[in-house]
């Protein structure tokens, strides 16, 4: 089973790495391609190939601008239980206005000096009422495609974690990690949907994935201890003990529940001494169910 969590987790990240390909070069390219073919704005009386350039160079300079700046603004937003489509846009207007505007008027600038001096444009000014202006424009571009790629197709923004859903296969796409599990399921003559790992395993950061040794809660948010580290994710500590079988582990405390193979590190009067060093305690309401499980002496 420890393969085939491995296996599928691997498999996670390479789904989060395929979708980061689409978003970071597929979309900038399709847009870029889409609006300078079309000679949209500005660039309506250019040069197709000087449309294409200029389009193409806002297109990829924004998106740059935005990946770069708005992880800030997140860290400080996001633990406050301020949603995603709220950081985005507040995080948009600001880095629009002080960021993204002075560079795009340079490099506008740079383009239109290989123009005729007659299809040369006034640039747009730098005030911020300018930016807002084209928010509405803004949102549909950089938030609406935000928000799809997070919900509707699994991937990361931010720190923001996506619902738990099965990750997409793009088409023409082989997922190895399905075949394997499927061929060790019938070789054992178990279901595939037993070697499944839970689901708030695939929101842990891929260098923190591994054998799963427990959980804490934390409010909202869920520690979960693997033999690869600690991450903190959003989830309910309820919703993950139910992904969860009886035979890996037990709950120990009203905030920590302990997997089976995490108790060799020893004890400590009434807590537990796991194997990667983390003390956990066992609350009075388990603590016969624990020393049941030999746990506790």
């Amino acid at each position: 089973m420890n393969s085939a969590l491995g296996t599928e987790l691997a498999s996670a990240g390479r789904r989060q790495r395929q979708l980061q390909l689409w978003f970071y070069v597929g979309v900038p390219l399709l847009i870029g391609f889409f609006l300078g073919w079309t000679q949209v704005g500005r660039a309506a009386e250019w040069p197709k190939y000087v449309s294409l350039l200029y389009w193409m160079g806002v297109s990829f300079g924004s998106l740059f601008f935005l990946e770069l700046l708005t992880p800030p603004f997140a860290g400080i937003l996001r633990p406050r239980g301020v949603p995603l489509w709220i950081t985005l846009i507040i995080a948009q207007v600001i880095i629009g206005w002080l960021a993204i505007l002075p560079v795009m008027r340079f490099f506008t600038e740079s383009v239109q000096s290989l123009l005729p001096l007659a299809l040369a444009h006034p640039l747009q000014d730098g005030s911020l009422s300018s930016v807002l202006q084209k928010l509405p424009t803004n949102i549909v571009t950089w938030v609406g495609i935000n928000l799809l790629f997070f919900y509707g197709l699994g991937m990361e923004r931010f720190g923001y974690k996506p619902p738990a859903r099965p990750s997409p296969t793009f088409p023409g796409s082989i997922d190895p990690a399905t075949t394997e599990a499927q061929s060790e399921a019938g070789r054992s003559g178990q279901a595939a949907t037993e070697v499944s790992p839970p689901a708030f395993l695939s929101r842990v950061r891929d260098e923190r994935r591994g054998a799963l040794l427990a959980l804490q809660a934390d409010g909202h948010y869920l520690h979960v201890h693997t033999d690869a580290g600690c991450d903190m994710i959003l989830y309910r500590f309820s919703d993950a003990l139910g992904e969860l079988p009886d035979a890996e582990g037990m709950r120990v405390h009203r905030s920590w529940w302990v997997a089976e193979r995490a108790v060799d590190g020893g004890e400590k009067g009434e807590k537990l001494i796991l194997v990667n060093g983390v003390t956990v305690p066992v609350s009075r309401s388990y603590r016969v169910q624990v020393r049941e499980r030999g746990w506790l002496s």
